[in-house]
């Protein structure tokens, strides 16, 4: 590859939109029945907005416990709970639906 050329990130707008769909991936999440209404993707740590990570490593989370992702830093709000098997099982549950 090239040095001016970027190696593209996978982007997946209709994956993003089924996420919000979906209740939050938050095991200890406090919310329960229809609280789901602000549900937003959440990207995996990429090191800033140009280095966002892919679409595929996003997780669906409601509004309060994304902004206690931001608030406690990515490694300890997700510290204790598998992260990657829940990345592996909504891409699942995603390629089921389609």
């Amino acid at each position: 590859m090239k040095s001016d050329q970027k190696e593209k990130t996978p982007r997946d707008k209709k994956y993003l939109l089924w996420q919000r769909t979906q209740p939050c991936a938050n095991p200890y999440c406090c919310k329960t029945g229809n609280d789901y209404e602000s549900v937003v993707p959440a990207h995996n740590k990429g090191g800033g907005v140009s280095n966002k990570s892919s679409d595929y490593e996003a997780l669906p989370l409601c509004n309060t416990c994304h902004q206690r992702e931001h608030l406690k830093g990515f490694d300890t709000f997700w510290k204790g709970i598998d992260r990657e098997r829940l990345v592996k099982e909504h891409l699942e549950r995603y390629r089921r639906k389609i």
